[in-house]
């Protein structure tokens, strides 16, 4: 015989059960709320010791007593997660009495509980509801975050195609001892020739210079330079351009020249060039024709004036009148063209957003679902609260309808990295001046096709560091924008013109953008406008494809960490404008 036992309840907690949440005799509700987490993959690093594997994420829901420097954890999981895994998900269960705003932790892990990376994130969870929070990038907190300095062997070296190298760091700490476990993530300058996990590269048929990066999650960097050896006698960088009508670009032989070689520059075929094609000096000072020539896309070339049959190579110029979409730098020296009023009123800002991250393009980032915000830099946007979260709920609904992910960085840490899954990159008013490693890593990034948006300001509000941070990066990106720190039709939001946007397919589909208060750009000669101001006179708004040449291409160096790094001087094209602040 079975004997059933009935469990009897009390009335009022078998109404909470079945309902979720109940009201109080003060109206708040109490009951469950669910919080649904979403792990995604750390950055792709190579793991130099064998008990570094990733094997497993806590999540962890709680309240967060910063005052008091207490956490308090009110539901907590831990979930399987290995390096083949792309992302997990996770519910976790807690029991409220009225609306909360928590903090989710995630802590990813080895089997025997060491933390390897973290990510954090506030969300506010009602009784009866369920609340997902936003991808959270994960950063690294494990062994190896000690690592001071670190090279790389062996360096400067010279490869033919088909040949292959691996690679060794050797990380030391700030006593010049080795360091023995730590994570490298590995990187080259053209993503046509891609690095493995374990630093392995393999020699395309193809002559040029390759820089190599490695860097670890704490910032520190080494590089180091291969020269790669085909079929052409020399090497030219860049081996590839897109140039506006009157724009400009410096080529160099890195790969094949004598200490004592002269070259002679030819465009299309003719020494010096022509005025259909551009012209070239002795040099390799390139200035592209006035208007595109037909063929659009042709060969500037170089050979060693010694030997001109036996040492050529060449570069292949393409002229576009309105710049291809991707591995460009979007220009906005305005905020509020994103802010929930301008997001709200103006149909024309939710299609910018939306013309900005559904490009088609070339390279691996042009076919990704994900747009990463680093708001992490002191933005004073987000201390004063206009780019916080809430005021950019408009435009990431916009964003998140169109299919995409949101990540945000909101706290500083050097830029090692870019996700793989990120096609956007929105930098929101950085107050901390970019060092050259991390320019070199934009650079990467749209030289993979991706976009990457600068939301520059007035003086007033960005201040004069602002402004120095700004220009400073666009040069060091190839660019001749420049923020006049001024500012324009200020007081309340202004609505543009036609007129005063310009054809791109940024602007396909729009007829009027809301601003409020924006700062001047100058753009140079390989800058393309994309809309003025009111009376269609102050550039407000620029496009410019990335020079993704790395910037100061030396032999293999030891950067130890920021803070410790002694200040740069301002060299032109080449410099970084400070140290961080």
């Amino acid at each position: 015989m079975t004997v059933r036992r009935v469990l009897l309840l009390p009335l009022g907690l078998i109404g909470l059960l079945s309902t979720c949440s109940e009201p109080t005799s003060s109206g708040a509700l109490i009951g469950f709320g669910r919080v649904a987490v979403r792990a995604v993959a750390p950055p792709s690093l190579s793991r130099f010791a064998p008990s570094l594997v990733l094997e497993q994420v806590k999540a962890v829901v709680g309240r967060n007593n910063s005052q008091a420097e207490t956490f308090t954890v009110l539901d907590s999981t831990i979930v399987p997660f290995n390096d083949n895994q792309n992302s997990v998900a996770t519910n976790l269960r807690l029991f409220l009495q009225d609306a909360e705003t928590l903090e989710v932790r995630l802590d990813y892990q080895t089997s025997d509980g060491t933390f390897l990376f973290v990510a954090s994130q506030q969300v506010i969870v009602r009784p009866g509801a369920t609340v997902s929070t936003p991808a959270l990038q994960p950063f690294y907190v494990g062994p190896g975050f000690n690592i001071a300095f670190m090279s790389l062997s062996p360096f400067d070296s010279v490869l033919s195609a088909g040949d292959a190298l691996t690679f060794d760091p050797t990380p030391t700490d700030a006593n010049q001892q080795p360091v023995a476990q730590f994570y490298v993530s590995w990187a080259t300058d053209d993503p046509r020739i891609p690095i493995d996990a374990r630093g392995r590269i393999v020699a395309p048929n193809v002559t040029k210079l390759l820089n190599i990066t490695a860097s670890t999650p704490n910032g520190t960097v080494a590089t180091t330079t291969v020269g790669i050896l085909g079929s052409a006698a020399l090497g030219i960088t860049p081996d590839s351009v897109e140039k506006l009508p009157n724009g400009t670009q410096l080529f160099q032989v890195t790969v094949g020249a004598l200490r004592t070689s002269q070259f002679i520059w030819s465009v299309n075929g003719v020494d010096g060039g022509s005025a259909e094609f551009g012209t070239i000096d002795s040099q390799g000072f390139y200035i592209a024709p006035a208007t595109t020539p037909n063929p659009s896309k042709f060969k500037v070339c170089a050979r060693d004036a010694a030997a001109p049959a036996l040492r050529e190579g060449c570069a292949v110029v393409v002229i576009k009148a309105v710049p291809s979409v991707g591995a460009d730098l979007v220009v906005i020296n305005d905020q509020n063209i994103f802010d929930g009023t301008a997001m709200d009123s103006s149909p024309g800002n939710r299609q910018f957003v939306r013309n900005i991250i559904t490009f088609s393009g070339s390279g691996p980032r042009a076919s990704q679902k994900g747009v990463l915000y680093d708001r992490g830099r002191n933005s004073p946007c987000l201390a004063n609260g206009e780019c916080s979260d809430t005021a950019n709920g408009p435009i990431d609904g916009v964003i998140k309808a169109a299919g995409y992910t949101i990540a945000k960085q909101d706290f500083y840490t050097q830029l090692t990295s870019i996700p793989a899954n990120v096609k956007v990159i929105f930098l929101w008013m950085p107050l901390i001046f970019y060092q050259e490693s991390e320019v070199n890593v934009l650079k990467r990034f749209a030289a993979e096709g991706g976009r990457i948006v600068f939301i520059g300001e007035r003086v007033g509000f960005y201040t004069d560091t602002g402004i120095s941070v700004e220009n400073q990066l666009l040069l060091n990106m190839g660019s001749q924008m420049t923020n006049l720190a001024n500012e324009f039709d200020c007081g309340f939001y202004f609505e543009t013109p036609a007129a005063s946007l310009r054809p791109n397919p940024l602007l396909q589909g729009i007829s009027s953008l809301l601003y409020a208060c924006a700062a001047e750009i100058q753009a140079g000669p390989n800058d393309f406008p994309l809309f003025y101001d009111v009376t269609n006179t102050h550039l407000l708004a620029a496009v410019t494809k990335v020079d993704v040449t790395p910037i100061q291409n030396t032999r293999q160096q030891a950067m130890p960490l920021a803070g410790r790094r002694p200040a740069l001087p301002v060299t032109g094209a080449r410099g970084i404008g400070g140290t961080n602040r």
